[in-house]
């Protein structure tokens, strides 16, 4: 009988585990809110903690192999039970940050030489994993010292230079557009007015919207418009959309397949041979899809909640000068960039996400100037 099986018992214990889990998550928010750190904002981050803890009990599993999988790979469970460091902002913790972020950025061409030696200049996997640290601290260019604007400048454009490089458009797209708003808002003053960033977001609300649903027609017409013979115009995510929602059906939209969940990739079972990826894809390359994949609509809502309100709590809500702005912008491109990337996982890019988030929400209101400590060039 199944009640007897090893599976039963199985999930009893895992619903056990959970049960604990929520203990714990309840109590630590007993100690924010002893430390006066209490707000909506967290409140909706352990909401959507718990939402996370219950998509895995839906994807646990008694198989040792798979189990290993689920709580070690970067892009199952851990990519989003990340969101955990939203909750570890404390009143120094952009001061660290940035103390790390000049320390690496210091060191980038070190970092992006060992990429080439590890890698033989095939993959940029050092590189992408340091370069939010260089986006992290353009962000506060304003308050360096003029050697360091200039260092910071060069490093951005670097970034972009090699992203294109190695055909890497989301980071292309990432670095120029958050460079380009950065500085609109810097120099023209007009455009930091409540109704143009009114504007501003619901453009972007709508782009999301309208690539997520109509890609393949939006590439075409983007495309035809790039004259540039150095730009990579091989679309590589219509044949996504479509291999995933033809087989997404019923229930799979409200719970997903779990953490280890997968779809059958007619493209690469076709293309393997030639270097593809494997036919049975654990992971979706699109942000939003492979938050549906995962965790279903429980999942994509809350995450998208959250986004919004951190986007209207700082872009909309904070003056130029403040940390929240500053990290809504980089926020702001990230939120866009879940039509064609940002799939979860357990990664500097993600960790930086939800930490934008973490301090917005908790940047106090009469706290809205973030003044970095000036060091030598």
């Amino acid at each position: 009988m199944f009640i007897q099986s090893k599976i039963f018992l199985f999930r009893i214990l895992s619903v056990g585990a959970v049960i604990g889990f929520y203990v714990v998550a309840a109590l630590c928010n007993g100690v924010i809110r002893r430390k006066g750190g209490a707000n909506s904002g967290n409140k909706f981050i352990l909401l959507y903690l718990f939402f996370v803890v219950g998509v895995l009990v839906w994807s646990l599993t008694p198989e040792t192999t798979q189990l290993i999988t689920l709580f070690t790979n970067p892009l199952a469970f851990l990519g989003f039970f990340i969101a955990i460091v939203a909750l570890s902002i404390e009143d120094n913790s952009i001061t660290v940050l940035m103390k790390i972020a000049k320390v690496s950025n210091t060191i980038f061409p070190l970092i992006v030489l060992l990429d080439l030696y590890l890698f033989r200049g095939e993959k940029a996997v050092l590189i992408n994993e340091a370069c939010y640290l260089i986006l992290f601290e353009f962000l506060f260019i304003n308050e360096q010292k003029p050697i360091r604007k200039i260092y910071l400048i060069l490093l951005m454009l670097s970034i972009i230079f090699i992203s294109n490089f190695f055909v890497d458009r989301a980071i292309t797209i990432r670095f120029a557009g958050i460079f380009v708003l950065y500085y609109l808002f810097y120099i023209f003053k007009f455009l930091r007015t409540k109704i143009f960033k009114i504007s501003v977001l619901a453009v972007t609300t709508a782009a999301l919207t309208i690539v997520t649903l109509y890609f393949e027609k939006v590439f075409i017409h983007v495309t035809s418009l790039i004259k540039s013979n150095s730009v990579n115009t091989v679309d590589t995510r219509t044949f996504i959309f479509n291999e995933f929602f033809s087989k997404f059906k019923g229930t799979d939209w409200i719970a997903g397949r779990g953490y280890l969940g997968t779809y059958f990739s007619p493209y690469f079972y076709h293309n393997n041979a030639e270097g593809g990826d494997q036919p049975i894809r654990f992971s979706a390359e699109i942000g939003i899809v492979d938050i549906l994949l995962k965790g279903g609509l429980i999942l994509l809502v809350p995450f998208l909640f959250i986004i919004i309100k951190a986007l209207i709590d700082g872009f909309l809500n904070k003056e130029f000068k403040s940390m929240g702005f500053r990290l809504s912008i980089f926020l702001l491109m990230e939120f866009f960039l879940l039509s064609i990337d940002n799939f979860a996982a357990f990664s500097t890019h993600y960790m930086f996400i939800w930490l934008a988030i973490g301090v917005i929400y908790n940047e106090k209101k009469n706290n809205t100037v973030f003044v970095v400590e000036k060091t030598k060039g």
